[in-house]
């Protein structure tokens, strides 16, 4: 995997699963705004029980949750096997004798292959 192909796939695994999250509140919030009632709880003040009511609009609700989380499970998924190709990505990063690079070493690896290349292609930076 790339740089470029690792950096849009988790941000677009960023972007689906905060969609997931949107669309499993907004069921929430509908939900306890228009599919049911709350009733007082006898003995106490401060305490409601949330009865719904089990018509379409409930169901909806319950669809909008289930498909807002799967949603986010997957954005979620995305995220995950992208921060694994990434770090695969960097394990492959060695010198050409096997041994693998520190940070330091890879950037002042690259800044060689770069003069190279400037060199050859007649370009400067």
């Amino acid at each position: 995997m790339t740089k470029t192909t690792i950096t849009k796939n988790w941000i677009g695994g960023l972007a689906v699963f905060a969609a997931g999250v949107i669309v499993a509140i907004v069921g929430v919030f509908l939900m306890l705004a228009y599919g049911g009632t709350f009733n007082q709880v006898p003995g106490s003040s401060n305490n409601y029980d949330f009865t719904p009511t089990l018509n379409g609009f409930f169901w909806t609700t319950v669809g909008l949750i289930v498909t807002g989380g799967v949603i986010g499970l997957i954005g979620g998924l995305v995220q995950l096997v992208v921060w694994i190709g990434g770090l695969v990505r960097g394990q492959k990063r060695t010198d050409g004798k096997g041994d693998h690079l520190t940070a330091a070493e890879q950037g002042a690896h690259f800044s060689e292959r770069s003069v190279k290349l400037s060199v050859r292609t007649g370009r400067g930076s």
